[in-house]
């Protein structure tokens, strides 16, 4: 049986995207998108909790969000999950999941790119993200 890695993400983002170049000097954006619970707990009291969801884009996809989003923009990611590893200054362990889009399209207000697709780089490639 085969697999599914497979995200889809509509919340706001949490500030302009920042744009960096990897070594092999395609372009790569980082941002974030915050997505929202709402419920009403056994009190009647109204609860919300807020995940930040760290989203990687690549190439042109990369250059255009970094050029039209802003921070508080609506947006619908889609894309697959990705975990990375690396050792810290101290020498600890880390790892973090990402999103990596193969798509991001702008919600709410217009904007001059009402719909971005770029594809995705292949799944076995092995680039760092300079971040």
């Amino acid at each position: 049986m085969s697999s599914l890695n497979q995200v889809s993400i509509i919340g706001h983002v949490g500030r302009k995207p920042e744009l960096r170049h990897a070594a092999s000097g395609g372009a790569v954006a980082l941002f974030s998108v915050a997505t929202n619970d709402v419920w009403t707990d056994k009190e009647g009291a109204r609860r919300e909790r807020t995940e930040w969801h760290r989203i990687v884009a690549w190439r042109g996809l990369a250059d255009t969000v970094a050029e039209h989003l802003d921070g508080g923009r609506q947006v619908h990611v889609q894309g697959v999950l990705r975990t990375r590893d690396w050792i810290d200054a101290t020498g600890s362990k880390r790892s973090i999941t990402e999103v990596h889009a193969t798509r991001v399209l702008f919600l709410g207000r217009r904007s001059r790119a009402e719909d971005v697709a770029e594809p995705h780089p292949s799944l076995d490639e092995t680039e760092e993200i300079p971040f």
